[in-house]
């Protein structure tokens, strides 16, 4: 029995070492399979993801493209620009319409008055008339100025830049000189609608309102080339210092000049000049992009939508950012030098064109 046991007892052992020699076997020959499929599936998993990965890069660029195309298509329909150039011709229009009704406005206010001495008819061709002729001034140089600027292209084919830029200023300059000379000599004509000068701080006002109106008023000052700062080659259509606080400076120089002299004389006529040259500036403002809009197309209209009409827009908007930097400019200096020559020779030009009798 005991043999027997012993014998049976060994044959288990046996079996029992066999099975566990088998079941190692089965989870070595596991383990390798396992190995073997996961670097076989690591190995396509790495496949698989420069695949994909370039399926992905490919489908970015795609959809750059078609985001780019999307950005460029919605800025073809949104054109805010549009709604500017409008603003600008009202804003024009009205100018005009205070330049011409005012002195009517006034004539007939001083012809209701129970001591009038003087019928509205009277006082239209006479007190106000030179109102009237500043603004005919005004207008035909308006005329000749934009309207050369408008035929420049043709004009330039024709004869050449430089004798479009000669003649340009010939016709420019003695109407500009003339009007001057007759706003100089009639600026107190009218009516007197208030009197600041005396009061304290009202000179400083104007003299440093007018000094800064001519840093706008000359956007050469800022390496611009013409009014909405095109420059070629390479068809690249950028913006820098003052033309990130707007593209049309020379608009908002002008505006400054008005208010400075409008205050400091407090009559009738330098408000009419104003009307005038606003309803100028406004027309010169919606011409010029219009002109550059139909010369270079969508990259203007790139250039307008991260640029604004009115000052400070497109900054508080987001989509544009001053660089102080930009302002730090050698011809600062000249312009500088040009307001303290003409502010100590006010004197002298007043009585220049005084003696004029225009």
């Amino acid at each position: 029995v005991g043999f027997v046991g012993g014998v049976r007892g060994e044959a288990l052992l046996r079996k029992d070492g066999v099975e566990r020699v088998r079941s190692r076997r089965r989870v070595i020959s596991r383990s390798v399979c396992a190995r073997r499929c996961v670097v076989t599936c690591g190995v396509g998993e790495k496949e698989s993801v420069g695949v994909n990965g370039a399926a992905v890069d490919a489908r970015q660029s795609t959809l750059g493209d078609e985001t780019q195309e999307t950005e460029e298509q919605q800025l073809l329909d949104d054109r805010g620009w549009r709604n500017e150039a409008t603003a600008a011709l009202v804003c024009a229009a009205a100018c005009e319409l205070i330049g011409f009704g005012l002195p009517v406005a006034l004539a007939f206010a001083d012809s209701s008055n129970p001591h009038a001495q003087a019928t509205f008819q009277t006082l239209v061709t006479t007190k106000y008339a030179t109102h009237v002729y500043m603004m005919l001034m005004l207008n035909g140089f308006a005329l000749v100025h934009s309207g050369l600027a408008s035929l420049r292209p043709k004009i330039a084919q024709i004869i050449g830049e430089r004798a479009y830029r000669l003649g340009f200023a010939l016709a420019s300059l003695p109407l500009a000189v003339g009007t001057i000379a007759y706003f100089i000599a009639h600026r107190y004509d009218g009516a007197q609608l208030w009197t600041l000068q005396g009061i304290a701080g009202v000179h400083e006002f104007v003299y440093i309102t007018t000094f800064l109106s001519f840093f706008l008023l000359y956007p050469a000052t800022f390496n611009l080339l013409e009014v909405a700062a095109v420059r070629r080659p390479g068809f690249r259509i950028y913006e820098d210092g003052v033309m990130r606080i707007t593209r049309h400076p020379q608009l908002w120089g002008q505006v400054l000049w008005c208010v400075a002299h409008s205050a400091w004389t407090g009559t009738s006529l330098p408000i009419v000049a104003s009307a005038g040259l606003l309803a100028h500036h406004f027309v010169g403002a919606w011409n010029g992009d219009r002109r550059l809009r139909d010369r270079y197309g969508l990259e203007w209209e790139k250039y307008a939508s991260r640029t604004s009409l009115v000052p400070f827009v497109a900054i508080l908007d987001g989509r544009q950012k001053l660089n102080p930097k930009e302002f730090i400019r050698p011809a600062y200096v000249g312009v500088t030098a040009f307001v303290l020559a003409t502010y100590a020779a006010h004197p002298l030009m007043l009585r220049v064109v005084g003696n004029l009798h225009l």
